[in-house]
């Protein structure tokens, strides 16, 4: 048995051009952004055997907080904009579980692959215009998770 702990970061460069110019009417969007996201878990970590090929199940408390910000450039039914700021934060907070198998490499180096559902509650705001809080209620499954690396000393 192990308590176990997590945490990720990941920046991304987000160039979206979406332009339908032969639709009634015509319309496009495009825009520049970054992603930030930020993850934390916590939670349990069961071994079955001590073998060189060795299965596990987890179940961790998550949390995760997501900023997704930029300027728009768009064109359509009834409106437009130039170079809009947008600015919008989500944060979620649920359990996740799943198994996973490592496998002993030597005495010193273990590699392991996780698969895992997760259950969460979402709330979302449009940070840029002082909009409303938007709860909701998701779920994701990843059936290749985590490809881990650990070294023993």
């Amino acid at each position: 048995s192990a308590i176990r702990a997590s945490f990720e970061y990941t920046h991304t460069t987000i160039m979206t051009d979406l332009s339908f110019p032969y639709s009634s009417p015509p319309w496009f969007y495009n825009a520049a952004a970054t992603r930030k996201n930020i993850g934390l878990s916590i939670g349990y970590e069961r071994s079955f055997f001590d073998w060189k090929l060795e299965p596990y199940v987890f179940a961790d408390v998550i949390m995760n907080y997501e900023n997704y910000t930029g300027v728009a450039s768009y064109y359509g039914d009834f409106t437009s904009g130039t170079n809009e700021p947008f600015s919008e934060e989500t944060f979620e907070y649920g359990l996740q579980g799943g198994i996973g198998l490592r496998y002993a490499v030597n005495p010193f180096l273990k590699i392991s692959l996780e698969t895992e559902a997760q259950e969460f509650i979402s709330v979302f705001q449009d940070v840029q215009h002082g909009g409303d809080k938007y709860l909701s209620h998701g779920g994701r499954f990843n059936p290749v998770s985590k490809l881990g690396f650990a070294v023993s000393f």
